[in-house]
């Protein structure tokens, strides 16, 4: 699927020094970019980048994140940068289904139901806990759909049968 970072300001609420614990509901498709390295290299691969203003101005200090963690002083203020990248398939896409005489029977009891979530894609939440007090200071929450795939290229080639094919595309120009 294709990353997206989310800037995310926060400010610490408290006049004295606070640990903040960030809760992220599905750690698989939403994560904090806690390095400069990983920053910068998601940067210049011109991923999409949305929120408030960048933090491009100021380095990313290695010492504000510690795992889970956030370490802010009094009424700091700081810029998350979430990337959000997900690889499950949007809802209801998949193989097509064809339809039998099964279908066409009408419902039974016996029959198991199926639903659907309401809504497009998933939430995904991130709530930000005093470490301290143990209550939450702050929530964001992502509607996350992914796209299909867009396929705007197509590639035909004919070569003669039982053969190797030795054929060289460079897609970087594309």
């Amino acid at each position: 699927g294709e990353a997206m970072v989310y800037e995310f300001p926060f400010v610490n609420p408290y006049s004295h020094e606070m640990v903040f614990e960030l809760r992220i509901s599905s750690p698989s498709e939403v994560s904090v970019l806690s390095r400069a390295e990983e920053y910068r290299s998601l940067k210049a691969a011109r991923v999409r980048f949305i929120g408030s203003e960048s933090i491009q101005q100021r380095d990313m200090e290695p010492e504000l994140m510690g795992g889970n963690r956030l370490y802010m002083r009094a009424n700091e203020r700081v810029v998350l940068p979430l990337k959000i990248q997900s690889l499950h398939p949007p809802q209801g896409f998949g193989p097509p289904t064809v339809p039998s005489a099964a279908a066409d029977a009408p419902s039974t009891a016996s029959q198991p139901t199926t639903s659907t979530p309401t809504g497009p894609g998933r939430l995904v939440s991130l709530d930000i806990v005093s470490a301290s007090h143990g209550h939450s200071v702050g929530v964001l929450e992502l509607q996350i759909a992914p796209q299909p795939l867009i396929i705007d290229r197509t590639f035909r080639f004919s070569h003669p049968e039982r053969e190797l094919m030795r054929q060289v595309i460079n897609l970087s120009h594309l």
